[in-house]
């Protein structure tokens, strides 16, 4: 499951699981609900958080976890336009966070929350608290040496990942978006960068796509039309073939964004794909609005 939510099978079907307790933990759980919300199955991704809060005692030992998943379902709910209502589980999820005992797991979680943070911020235009927590957030340099409940060697190398380089890539999207945001091409193309340079290397193709996502969007911004067109198709395409619904959604609204500049065939193949890919969301509990 850790290779389907952070590594190279983003595509790899995830079964049904029972309510009851089958041996399924709650970390088990908040990995399933990682990986079915990638692919934009939001209700599906919701039961399995439910699940695991249920399946994990609380106490102090259990809260870097009710943490993770607290800004898993605050993430479900910025994609779909709820800053608000992610605002409030990311501020639960920093909470929790900051109780937890100090451990690798923790570490990451605050800077998860600190991050989703600063990206419900930045959807409220309230620029400067989100630079604020972004500075807050990469001020705390989460332990990369950390692998969390690696179960293999193979394991070992993404949970390194997951609780370091993936916090630094998440915070320069956020960056790069706020410099989007207030209108700095200059801001945007240095934080896009930085992406790119902390996504070389990464092991989840899922995070690879969003970084080239986040690199188009700098590229229309500097002028680059056409190289922004161009990767943002590919994007549409990649998250296409990995049934990546909500990255899809996300390309193909940029591209329609971009119809200016497409020729008619290009311009209605965006057209399709933002309304088959948000229609697939929708259908599965997402709340995507038309790109236009």
């Amino acid at each position: 499951m850790i290779d389907i939510a952070f590594g190279a099978r983003p595509d790899a079907v995830v079964g049904a699981s029972s309510g009851v307790d089958d041996g399924v933990t709650g970390h088990d759980r908040w990995l399933r609900a990682v990986a079915l919300g990638a692919g934009g199955h939001y209700a599906r991704a919701l039961t399995e958080l439910q699940r695991s809060r249920a399946a994990t005692a609380a106490g102090p030992h259990s809260s870097a976890l009710l943490s993770l998943v607290a800004s898993t379902q605050a993430s479900h709910l910025r994609q779909c336009g709820r800053h608000a209502d992610a605002r409030r589980l990311d501020g639960d999820a920093l909470a929790l966070a900051v109780a937890a005992p100090p451990s690798p797991t923790a570490t990451s979680a605050t800077a998860d929350a600190l991050v989703g943070l600063a990206a419900d911020h930045l959807g409220l235009a309230a620029f400067d608290v989100a630079e604020r927590l972004l500075d807050r957030a990469v001020s705390g340099s989460a332990d990369r040496d950390g692998i969390g409940r690696a179960e293999s060697e193979g394991d070992a190398h993404l949970w390194t990942w997951v609780h370091g380089g993936r916090l630094a890539l998440r915070a320069a999207w956020v960056r790069t978006e706020l410099c989007l945001y207030r209108g700095d091409p200059v801001g945007a193309r240095r934080s896009a960068d930085t992406a790119i340079a902390a996504a070389q290397g990464c092991p989840s193709v899922r995070h690879v796509l969003k970084t080239d996502l986040i690199e188009a969007a700098t590229r229309a911004t500097c002028g680059d039309i056409g190289g922004a067109i161009d990767l943002a198709a590919d994007c549409v395409r990649g998250a296409d073939r990995l049934g990546l619904d909500p990255l899809r959604w996300a390309a193909a609204a940029l591209l329609v964004g971009l119809s200016p500049h497409l020729d008619q065939p290009t311009s209605r193949w965006a057209d399709e794909q933002e309304a088959r890919a948000r229609q697939a969301v929708n259908a599965r509990g997402g709340h995507l609005q038309p790109a236009r």
